[in-house]
């Protein structure tokens, strides 16, 4: 194990070198990630996946733009999607982590995508447009006649 061995977070097991432990383990021994972590893996795969929303925000929000953009009524949802996507898709993907906590390889891609068209209905794994989407008020003039223009 060498000098990853002091970085090793006993307690969540939530680092690289704590799933290279449990990795290492696993192989050397012949155990089952649950018979070395009653827990799991957990925090590290949660770690992967917030990294992976991460990863995917600007082709989501490019998506998402481009799908609001063809159905006028419901341009108006596209901050509170943008929101969600950012601040609740994490906690929305809870159950799928707490299946995986055993696991030693996961494709979190694959499963963010899944689960962005469950949650979303758009598909990440589509091509960006081949003009990028520039994302900006549509309606300058109502701006101008909103009570939003004292505040800016």
């Amino acid at each position: 194990m060498g000098d990853s061995y002091n970085s090793v977070d006993f307690e969540h097991f939530g680092n690289k070198a704590s799933f290279n432990l449990a990795r290492s383990l696993s192989k050397k021994l012949g155990l089952t990630v649950a018979q070395i972590l009653p827990g799991g893996l957990y925090q590290w795969h949660r770690a992967n996946f917030l990294d992976e929303i991460k990863t995917l925000e600007y082709r989501f929000k490019t998506l998402i733009w481009e799908k609001l953009n063809l159905i006028p009524q419901k341009q108006g949802e596209f901050i509170q999607t943008l929101s969600s996507y950012n601040q609740s898709f994490l906690s929305m993907i809870e159950g799928e982590i707490t299946k995986i906590k055993y696991e030693l390889q996961v494709s979190y891609y694959s499963i963010i995508r899944k689960l962005i068209v469950i949650h979303y209905h758009i598909s990440v794994g589509n091509d960006l447009p081949a003009v990028p989407a520039i994302i900006q008020n549509q309606y300058p003039h109502l701006l101008k006649n909103s009570i939003l223009r004292k505040l800016i």
